[in-house]
């Protein structure tokens, strides 16, 4: 009411004055996103590092030893698929690790692959490009070619959508395979058609770790018995999200997926299965895990990399903002004051237009209060944690998607892989934690999952920017994960860009804009 009536109280000649100011902030930042995406370069990912199946080194994509296509048309792959790429994807442009990538993964015979490249670059294009290349469209009942594992229900939906619609022209389709109980309880579709016995004719699996494994193996409802699953003819193992799935628990699905694999191979007798690893982060010790995941030898895979200071995004310049709630104030205290300057960014970016935004938190139940209070407030978010029944996750998600609803708030489980280009804004409530508790009393940083996070704006040739809430608290770790955080990825101002501080949470959009030459075009 006191806006209002200040308002009010302005002369028609300010009230235009503030109107004109108010447009041609929004016209000039929206010109230098527009300049910027006409000059931005659809090929830089950074210095991608290659390691061609037979060699001991790695070499930069200039050299002699490193094939290279700077088209979909110089692949050796089907015409369907190209089609498929150019007609109905609309992509006339190679990123990085698809112009070094896909040369490796189809040479013959096949070798398989380790590949890293950052976050909206074109992993997921790279491994079902190569995959439909990889298989024919023979259908056999319940005997896929290829299986695709991910991590999370939304991942494993994208991934066969990306499949059906680059397979369309070949004939070639997915099946997925996750939990599928709806809200009501009844089941939904794959994993209660293959418990009773039904066969299915699609070339692809893409399924979560555990449903994949459960249905390899699983007999349950048929006669005479058999896998629900019959991986004899399987050519092709991709892992997304590669880091995730090879780690061991509470980390990761390891255990899980080497039975996968193992299963696989055995059913194959002999016969090849070339094993294709994704992910835009790696560490040493995760790497090294991989790599027994597609041979010791050095003959017998080949390997792609980011050079250590390109890791993180090129396009997505990252904030923080110290939420200060007072001396004594209590963890909800806190949390409420994160909650006001969520409000008070999105007013700061109200003039400029500037997409959706993602919001991560730790928790089901800090995910639940938070799109409670900002729906309370007005505004119309969806919520998306490991809680909801798979139906509603993917209505939520689909209506984000459409640009339905203008934010989405999430727990890890939207970290990794999930694509919505109009996603220009991430904010991290809480910054990402690993599992189990070190010897301060506080949960370690996860750097790995900061870079996923802030991979979901930024994609492709997009720009974005994230903004993490640090409370100053002593009592609480946002300080210290912060800290830790960019002594890992943003130490070396020369190669990566540190955690630029906003006083104040209004302060955002200005910040934004004065920014704006930091993301790499």
């Amino acid at each position: 009411e006191k806006i209002a009536e200040k308002i009010a109280e302005k002369t028609d000649a300010e009230k235009e004055a503030e109107a004109k100011l108010a447009a041609e902030r929004e016209a000039a930042l929206l010109e230098r996103f527009k300049a910027m995406d006409m000059t931005v370069n659809a090929l830089h990912t950074g210095d991608i590092l290659v390691r061609p199946a037979g060699l001991n080194d790695f070499n930069t994509t200039d050299s002699d030893v490193v094939d290279v296509v700077t088209s979909f048309s110089e692949l050796n792959i089907d015409d369907s698929i190209k089609k498929a790429i150019t007609t109905v994807k609309h992509w006339h442009t190679m990123s990085k690790i698809q112009q070094v990538g896909l040369p490796l993964i189809l040479k013959d015979p096949p070798s398989n692959f380790v590949g890293q490249a950052q976050a909206g670059t074109g992993k997921t294009g790279t491994f079902v490009i190569s995959t439909l290349a990889r298989i024919t469209a023979d259908k056999k009942p319940s005997k896929p070619q290829a299986i695709i594992l991910a991590t999370t229900q939304e991942l494993v939906t994208q991934i066969a959508s990306e499949v059906n619609s680059l397979g369309q022209f070949a004939g070639i389709s997915a099946r997925r395979v996750m939990s599928s109980r709806a809200k009501d309880g009844t089941y939904l579709d794959t994993p209660w058609a293959l418990q009773k016995g039904e066969d299915f004719d699609e070339q692809v699996v893409v399924g979560t770790v555990g449903m994949v494994k459960q249905y390899l193996n699983n007999a349950s409802g048929r006669r005479p018995k058999k896998p629900c699953i019959d991986a004899s003819e399987v050519k092709v193992l991709v892992l997304d999200e590669a880091d995730h799935l090879v780690s061991y628990p509470p980390h990761g699905f390891g255990d899980d997926v080497k039975a996968v694999r193992n299963s696989i191979l055995s059913k194959r007798k002999g016969k090849p299965c070339q094993i294709l690893l994704f992910s835009a982060t790696f560490t040493e010790e995760v790497k090294s895990i991989a790599r027994n995941y597609v041979g010791d030898d050095k003959a017998k895979y080949s390997e792609v990399t980011l050079a250590k200071k390109d890791v993180t995004l090129d396009k997505v310049v990252n904030f923080f903002v110290l939420v200060d709630s007072g001396p004594g104030a209590s963890v909800e205290d806190v949390y409420r004051k994160k909650y006001e300057a969520i409000l008070e960014i999105w007013a700061s970016l109200a003039d400029y237009n500037l997409g959706q935004s993602v919001i991560f938190v730790n928790t089901k139940h800090r995910a639940q209060k938070l799109a409670d209070y900002l729906r309370e407030q007005g505004y119309d978010v969806g919520q998306i944690h490991g809680n909801m029944p798979k139906d509603e996750r993917e209505r939520v998600f689909a209506e984000f998607k459409e640009g339905k609803r203008p934010a989405l708030v999430a727990t890890n489980i939207l970290s990794r892989g999930i694509d919505n280009p109009n996603v220009t804004l991430v904010i991290n409530v809480d910054l990402p934690e690993k599992m189990g508790h070190n010897t301060t009393g506080f949960r370690d940083p996860d750097p790995e999952t900061f870079v996923h996070r802030i991979g979901r704006s930024g994609r492709w040739t997009k720009k974005g920017a994230s903004v993490s809430l640090i409370s100053p608290l002593p009592n609480l770790p946002d300080l210290s994960i912060m800290k830790e955080i960019e002594r890992q990825l943003f130490a070396n101002e020369d190669v990566n860009r540190p955690m630029i501080q906003v006083p104040d949470p209004s302060q955002l959009g200005d910040a934004l804009a004065n920014n704006l030459e930091k993301i790499s075009y």
